[in-house]
């Protein structure tokens, strides 16, 4: 199961210069390290497919990735996966913050994947958050296990408090 929102400007993260998606995620699938699964998504144009990608944070091969896309049909910004094992069965937290100048995925506090790229993602006023599964494929890849206090923020302070606490749920 996952869940998608209705189109809104909102989610039109291209409009920021700075902006942070955050999630504690606990996974139960036993069929983790070899596949991959999306925590958060955001779907450039609310339709399914290849040609509304904009951003997938999620877990591939048992370990955090992120696909980033400028132009809606290739992760031309990034497709790239951490170096940190993920344990299954126990509570993680992940942020992935755009600073204007590069894109961090934080893992547990600690940075993980550091991509040194200016270009702002392909969203625009009918972007949706899909929420448990990754835009392109929902259905296969969806999560398994708990997603809880998800945050999407402008990230005016890039020091707060949030993208730092890993204190569990």
């Amino acid at each position: 199961d996952y869940i998608r929102t209705f189109p809104d400007r909102k989610f039109n993260l291209s409009k920021y210069n700075t902006w942070a998606v955050d999630s504690w995620f606990y996974s139960n699938d036993s069929n983790w390290p070899s596949t991959t699964k999306g925590i958060v998504s955001l779907d450039r144009d609310g339709l399914e497919g290849s040609r509304n990608k904009a951003m997938d944070l999620g877990v591939k091969d048992g370990k955090l990735s992120v696909f980033l896309s400028s132009n809606g049909s290739t992760w031309d910004i990034a497709n790239i996966s951490g170096s940190t094992p993920l344990l299954l069965n126990n509570w993680h937290h992940v942020a992935l913050v755009f600073d204007g100048f590069s894109y961090k995925v934080l893992l547990n506090g600690n940075e993980e994947i550091l991509i040194k790229s200016p270009i702002k993602i392909a969203s625009k006023n009918s972007s949706q958050i899909i929420i448990g599964t990754t835009a392109d494929k929902p259905m296969s890849q969806s999560w398994k296990g708990y997603l809880d206090e998800l945050r999407i923020s402008d990230a005016r302070d890039l020091n707060a408090p949030y993208l730092c606490d890993t204190t569990m749920p």
